[in-house]
């Protein structure tokens, strides 16, 4: 965010998997010189499912998987990444965080745990969604968000 700016939420909220219901199909485009692709399994047993993927030059750079669950009275995405021979990023035992922390029609914030970093998506058009990640002392970069069409 901005210097001057109020702060986007950093609490919890209440929701339950079916607000995040709009995220799920099949998601493509392109980030800089990347192909990429996001997949989210409908809702089932109160959370999500989705895979990330990025393509350069014809072969894989990166997958990520993410899942969207219960926690509480609200919902946690957690996410690793992999190269494309499947060895992982993140240390075995800790997935990457975020708690969702605002969420409209068409529009959800999480919050990194331990940081101030946030990660929205927002439904631009029903077959349009973008994705990108801000800090409190930074508003996001057109270039850095990745933008998909409903495949």
């Amino acid at each position: 965010m901005q210097a001057g700016t109020s702060s986007p939420p950093s609490d919890p909220v209440r929701a339950d998997i079916g607000a995040l219901a709009w995220i799920a199909g099949r998601w493509v485009g392109t980030h800089g010189e990347d192909e990429i692709e996001e997949t989210w399994a409908p809702a089932l047993g109160g959370g999500m499912v989705g895979m990330f993927r990025a393509v350069a030059a014809g072969h894989p750079r990166f997958y990520e998987l993410i899942t969207f669950d219960a926690e509480g009275a609200g919902l946690v995405c957690r996410f690793r990444h992999f190269n494309r021979d499947m060895t992982g990023w993140e240390e075995k035992d800790a997935p990457l965080e975020l708690d969702l922390v605002a969420v409209r029609k068409g529009e959800a914030l999480f919050l990194r745990r331990g940081t101030r970093r946030w990660m929205t998506y927002r439904l631009e058009a029903p077959d349009r969604l973008t994705v990108f990640f801000e800090n409190e002392d930074r508003v996001h970069d057109a270039e850095d968000e990745y933008r998909f069409a409903r495949a």
